[in-house]
């Protein structure tokens, strides 16, 4: 399991990209409407927009995989009963 600090740096890490992330796609969608009023250029713009953004999209995907399956190890680390006896806390405080 990863150290708690680690964990939680991935945590707000993630959260401020996702919150990047909402502006980039804003402006995206400003420069594809901006592509929309020019009929006569090619689409090479629009498709490097677009495989940008999928390439982009992908990378979040593998980060959020990757942070889902250290919080189910964190959950499955858990056996009930007391916080006093909780795991997650537990490495949450010693690391």
């Amino acid at each position: 399991m990863q150290s708690a600090a680690l964990w939680l740096a991935t945590l707000c890490g993630s959260i401020l990209s996702s919150m990047a992330e909402s502006w980039v796609l804003t402006l995206t969608y400003w420069e594809l409407l901006t592509l929309s009023t020019q009929p006569e250029h090619p689409c090479e713009n629009a498709d490097r927009i677009t495989l940008r953004h999928l390439t982009a999209v992908d990378q979040r995907i593998t980060q959020l995989a990757a942070l889902r399956a250290e919080l189910a190890l964190m959950l499955d680390s858990c056996s009930g009963g007391r916080v006093a006896d909780c795991q997650i806390l537990e490495s949450l405080s010693t690391n």
